[in-house]
């Protein structure tokens, strides 16, 4: 674990080609080691504040921006429009690597529901744009036919008490054939909600970001 950092906010608005806007933030703490991008369409029901805190602390740079806007969040199509999402998160990606060059190969994205399955579906389709992606609950089942196309390192991490969701992602882990790992978290349910849930999830994901990025950025230097 790494000692707690002090961090600075920054708005971010993405203009895209159809004159709509996406609104962020970004999470700058001192020493940043690595970039993790929150892939979801909509933050409002997950809790992205306590992830972001979390990644912060252990001097990750974080990007928080929605891939809908509240409006569009409310058209069932659009939240199933994979390729409109996609192309938005690669946006939100290269963005990333043109205004951080830096840490521009140490990229990771954090996903849940269908925002796990666009994360896989652009890493699929633009392999080396991404460094390793943590699915939380996510839905793997909406890109199953490309999954085997995924080259980076995948953590996948599911409630115990939420089976349905569990045997996706582990069906969807036989499917790949990059590094891939599962988690299912006993005692907790889809948001993970339950006391200390939360907790088990987030040392998990940093474990993980800490090994895939970390680790090998140490070993080039040593």
């Amino acid at each position: 674990m790494i000692a707690q950092s002090v961090t600075s906010n920054t708005k971010l608005i993405l203009e895209l080609k159809d004159e709509t806007s996406l609104e962020g933030t970004v999470s700058m703490p001192d020493f940043p080691r690595g970039v993790i991008i929150m892939c979801q369409l909509s933050s409002n029901f997950l809790y992205n504040d306590e992830v972001i805190d979390f990644l912060n602390h252990n001097h990750f740079l974080t990007v928080n921006v929605d891939l809908l806007t509240r409006n569009e969040f409310l058209d069932f199509d659009k939240r199933f429009d994979l390729e409109m999402l996609t192309e938005r998160l690669v946006k939100i990606i290269n963005w990333t690597k043109e205004n951080f060059p830096y840490l521009s190969d140490e990229i990771g994205l954090v996903g849940s529901g269908k925002g796990a399955a666009v994360a896989l579906k652009a890493a699929a389709e633009f392999p080396g744009l991404i460094k390793t992606i943590v699915s939380r609950s996510g839905r793997p089942d909406l890109v199953e036919n490309i999954l085997g196309k995924v080259k980076c390192p995948v953590l996948f991490v599911t409630g115990k008490l939420d089976p349905e969701t569990e045997e996706a992602n582990y069906r969807a882990k036989r499917k790949m054939r990059s590094r891939v790992q599962f988690v299912s978290i006993t005692g907790a349910s889809h948001l993970l909600y339950e006391y200390g849930k939360r907790n088990e999830f987030l040392l998990e994901m940093v474990d993980w970001f800490d090994g895939i990025m970390v680790d090998k950025r140490e070993e080039l230097i040593a």
